[in-house]
């Protein structure tokens, strides 16, 4: 709940923060004594509060979905400086806790259950609910063109390598991990700039599993 905080928390190691009572034994006045601190304090940044208040804040405090989403209309489309993006990075380079959350992430149990739980068609309803109502419009042609046109090129530079090593085209679909149906479809448009294609098919004698060690 303070963003200051946790940032702090999650940029260091816990031993950078020490952990003490102060005025432990004037338990009955500690919302004057607060104040008392915040007082002469607040404004000169050295404190976690968020709040001058020392009994006000959004403590206990539920936000409606309208504030929510205005929230988040407020934050949408704001950018972080490269300045911001580089601190970051250098902050979670040396935190102990980020490095064990990317290490627990890996787990194949966790895996395993965020894999589990993304398959489940109420997730998918809601991750498709939660986009339309951010504005996202999917434009499915225009993915399928784009991914239409990475197969070409891809099997364009196969062919090109292909021909300058004298290699078979199953070769070069193995190496650049392209596909006999690509292979199919773009190779008389590769032929029309280079000629045709003079190569053999497979490495003779040679097995498929034998190609595939």
């Amino acid at each position: 709940m303070n963003p200051r905080l946790q940032h702090s928390w999650s940029t260091r190691t816990e031993k950078e923060f020490d952990f003490a009572l102060v005025w432990p034994s004037e338990s009955e006045t500690l919302d004057e004594l607060e104040s008392f601190v915040l007082d002469f304090t607040f404004d000169t940044g050295k404190l976690y509060n968020a709040h001058k208040n020392s009994v006000g804040g959004f403590l206990g405090q539920k936000h409606s979905e309208e504030t929510k989403r205005k929230w988040g209309n407020a934050r949408r489309g704001k950018k972080a400086s490269e300045q911001a993006k580089a601190r970051i990075k250098e902050g979670l380079s040396k935190s102990e806790s980020a490095k064990k959350h990317q290490v627990w992430l890996q787990t194949p149990e966790v895996i395993a259950d965020r894999c589990t739980k993304a398959a489940t068609p109420e997730v998918r309803a809601k991750a498709v609910a939660t986009r339309k109502a951010n504005g996202h419009e999917p434009n499915w042609e225009q993915a399928r063109q784009k991914q239409i046109e990475i197969a070409r090129q891809n099997l364009f530079k196969a062919l090109d390598w292909a021909v300058e090593n004298e290699a078979t085209r199953d070769q070069a679909l193995v190496r650049f991990g392209s596909s006999w149906g690509s292979l199919k479809k773009f190779q008389p448009e590769w032929e029309v700039v280079n000629g045709t294609l003079n190569l053999s098919k497979r490495a003779s004698g040679t097995r498929w599993h034998e190609r595939k060690k």
